[in-house]
This record gives C-alpha cells, sequence and structure tokens, in this order.
C-alpha cells in the first residue's frame, strides 16, 4: 500500500494499493481499515465489495503532522481475507522553499555551509537532511552528508564536512 502525495494534502491521505491475483476465486472487492491516528484502534474506512476495480481511497478531515496506519484485505465468494502488512502514513506532504547553501568557512579539510529552514515544513518535522555534491565538472550528485544533525540558530542550518 502506497500513499499518493500528489492527491494528498496536510489533511487527507490518498491510499493506493494493488489488485491481489487468486488463483482459486475471482477477487470481488477491497476492504481498507485505518486506525484514528496514534497506533489507535482499527475501522472500516472503505467496503469496496463489489466493486474489484477499485484500488484506491482518498480519507479526508485527518489531523496535519499525524500518523496514521491503513492495511486492506482481498474479498471473494468465501469471505475476507488476510489484512496486508501495515502501512504508517502521515498527514504531510514535502517541505517547500528551501535556500541555496551559502558558504560559510573552509580549511584545508572542512567545508562549512548554511541554509535557512525550508519556508514550508507542511505537517511534519524535519527528520532529515541531505546535502548533496558533484565532482565540480558537472559530474553525477553523490551525497556528502546525509544526517540530521545540524547546529541550529534560530530558523538557520550549519553543516560542517570533513
Amino acid at each position: 500500500m502506497t500513499q499518493n502525495i500528489q492527491m494528498s494534502s496536510l489533511t487527507s491521505i490518498y491510499v493506493q494499493w494493488n489488485y491481489v491475483p487468486d488463483p482459486s476465486a475471482p477477487i470481488t472487492g477491497y476492504q481498507l481499515y485505518m486506525d484514528q491516528g496514534n497506533n489507535g484502534n482499527f475501522q472500516l474506512l472503505f467496503d469496496g465489495r463489489g466493486k474489484p476495480g477499485i484500488l484506491a481511497f482518498l480519507a479526508t478531515n485527518l489531523t496535519t503532522g499525524r500518523a496514521y496506519r491503513f492495511r486492506v484485505n482481498a474479498l471473494n465468494f468465501n469471505g475476507a481475507g488476510p489484512y496486508s502488512p501495515d502501512a504508517l502514513i502521515y498527514t504531510c506532504l514535502p517541505p517547500l522553499h528551501l535556500d541555496s547553501p551559502k558558504y560559510v568557512d573552509s580549511t584545508e579539510t572542512t567545508l562549512t555551509l548554511s541554509w535557512h529552514l525550508p519556508l514550508y515544513i507542511n505537517g511534519c518535522p524535519i527528520q532529515e537532511m541531505k546535502l548533496f555534491t558533484d565532482n565540480g565538472a558537472g559530474g553525477a550528485l553523490t551525497t556528502l552528508v546525509n544526517t540530521y544533525n545540524p547546529d541550529i540558530d534560530g530558523d538557520t542550518l550549519t553543516f560542517t564536512a570533513a
């Protein structure tokens, strides 16, 4: 089960799942379950009996920044099959409007850069920042820094790479 970011918002999650072929009996639909966020109990969100072609659902009126768990099961004439593994999806979107890094300082073995936090974090705290570099001649990008442990001064982040 996956989230479609383009069709989700800060208060809705568009979830999609794959068709499950059953060699013994045709699928007659799917049931989608969701908890109320923060590891609550699952409740039936969508009952797709008789609608085997529906493989997505938009959950609405959700709380921004909350983690919701989803699971789905397939139905055939014998009843409901086992649940899928739980999918944990947050009601937030990728951050927007990140400034370019600015040069702060360098030595022979280190480079210090800084930049401001994104203008819009879109509902969830930032969990990781990545700084990418190329070879100076327009080559492929590689990850220079792949952790979120910056020095924070207000809304400015500072990384020193050695």
